[in-house]
């Protein structure tokens, strides 16, 4: 059975592209070269570098809050190609805003399910530090008191958190 990918957010790191080529069409090529090699190849060494890159250019995503919501779009939109690869039969959703109580929704980087039924709520966070963890881990005790049968992640490339956070917020969540 094939894997079914959702993509729900509207802005997708090849909008990032667009816009860069308008003024600068050689930078936004070398991204598109690196980015289409690290999701068709779902290359972690060309994820690294793209995101290297961005970083390298945050003058032409105008702002560091647009470079960093660019490095966080691409990972996610890596992370939901990589789950849909290994994910035979489950239906992957990136950025669906889920129901947790009273009709009060919240939005996950990444929703699994199989048959309709929520099997897990993944956060993805390129740089994690103290306050992004404790955010993600809150969003995903909500889903997990609303979900109870869900399993709940983070999954991160950098952390800067401290071990003992870590083995108290790894308590709390599946992984």
């Amino acid at each position: 059975m094939k894997s079914c990918t959702q993509m729900t957010r509207r802005i997708k790191f090849t909008d990032y592209i667009r816009r860069i080529a308008e003024a600068n069409p050689k930078l936004a090529e070398k991204l598109y070269k690196v980015y289409k090699e690290a999701i068709d190849k779902l290359s972690f060494k060309a994820l690294h570098k793209l995101l290297d890159l961005i970083l390298e250019n945050v003058k032409a995503f105008g702002t560091w809050q647009n470079a960093g919501r660019a490095r966080a779009y691409l990972f996610e939109e890596f992370m939901v190609k990589l789950l849909s690869k290994h994910l035979k039969g489950y239906r992957i959703s990136h950025g669906e805003r889920v129901e947790i109580e009273n009709g009060y929704k919240m939005e996950f980087d990444i929703v699994v399910k199989r048959d309709s039924k929520i099997i897990a709520f993944i956060e993805c966070k390129v740089d994690m530090d103290a306050a992004r963890l404790k955010t993600s881990a809150l969003s995903l005790m909500l889903a997990k008191s609303a979900y109870p049968s869900s399993k709940t992640f983070i999954a991160y490339l950098n952390s800067s958190v401290d071990e003992k956070l870590l083995e108290i917020v790894g308590k709390r969540i599946d992984c």
